[in-house]
């Protein structure tokens, strides 16, 4: 599962047939990380690729923006997976996830990192948040409405989640602390 390394000469260049897909990110470590469909390239500042990474399945697309942690791992999410790449580039995990996000858009499927390097993810109308090896932390059903965007992290490990139902505060320990409803 180990991404390709390749040089200046070989790096991967984006042109009209092949555009960028979803957000460029930037790790903590000045390496810029972009997807495209089916792979994540990382550029060094200096503009030496320092690693690629192919999606392990062909069949699988990456559906929503990456994501970075503080620990300058990225976190990118596919129809039926999310995955962890290193700072290395090498996989780190993989977690089958059973349902996109209820919205099934980009921004409503699009993982988030929290200031402790963890993720979490949307999945139907569950939030569902990892630990940096990949180990469930907890799963919250939301009990009203579903994610409508991108969800947010407070610097105290609280997840900010918008859905239909208003804009949910989830406490770090994956309780609902609080829902207020928002206004058109």
């Amino acid at each position: 599962m180990a991404p390709s390394k390749t040089t200046n000469e070989d790096a991967p260049r984006v042109g009209r047939a092949e555009r960028l897909d979803r957000d460029l990110v930037v790790l903590p470590n000045n390496t810029a990380v972009y997807a495209l469909k089916h792979r994540l390239i990382a550029v060094r500042r200096e503009g030496d690729v320092l690693w690629e990474a192919q999606l392990p399945s062909q069949q699988e697309s990456i559906i929503a923006p990456v994501a970075v942690a503080l620990n300058s791992s990225s976190y990118v999410r596919s129809s039926s997976s999310l995955y962890a790449v290193a700072p290395d580039g090498k996989w780190a995990w993989a977690k089958h996830l059973d349902a996109q996000a209820h919205e099934k858009t980009p921004e409503a499927n699009a993982p988030v990192t929290l200031p402790d390097s963890t993720v979490a993810v949307a999945v139907a109308d569950d939030i569902v948040r990892y630990d940096d090896k990949g180990a469930v932390m907890w799963r919250t059903t939301l009990p009203d409405g579903h994610v409508v965007a991108r969800m947010r992290a407070g610097m105290d490990g609280a997840l900010f989640a918008p859905t239909t139902a208003g804009l949910y505060c989830i406490g770090p320990d994956g309780n609902v602390s609080w829902v207020r409803a928002i206004g058109n």
